[in-house]
């Protein structure tokens, strides 16, 4: 992190070949995988919901060599 005259920080990243890059947010080593799911959810503009609601029930469809069959369940309300 760098941190300029305006109070500001930002975060460079680098590889191995000694390239960087000026990114809002980046995690390095093992634990990399798991954190930048996280912070992607944090910190990025969210996403709209491509689909829209349609109710409490789960749909299952089978396609096999008889046909397709759909089975629609309903969730339990609490």
């Amino acid at each position: 992190m760098v941190m300029f005259g305006s109070g500001k920080g930002c975060v460079y990243t680098y590889d191995a070949v000694g390239s960087y890059e000026r990114v809002g947010y980046s995690a390095q080593g093992t634990g990399a995988g798991l954190i930048i799911p996280v912070l992607d959810n944090q910190l990025k503009s969210p996403s709209p919901l491509l689909l829209p609601a349609k109710g409490d029930k789960v749909e299952i469809v089978v396609v096999n060599a008889s046909g397709i069959r759909q089975e629609l369940m309903e969730l339990r309300k609490d």
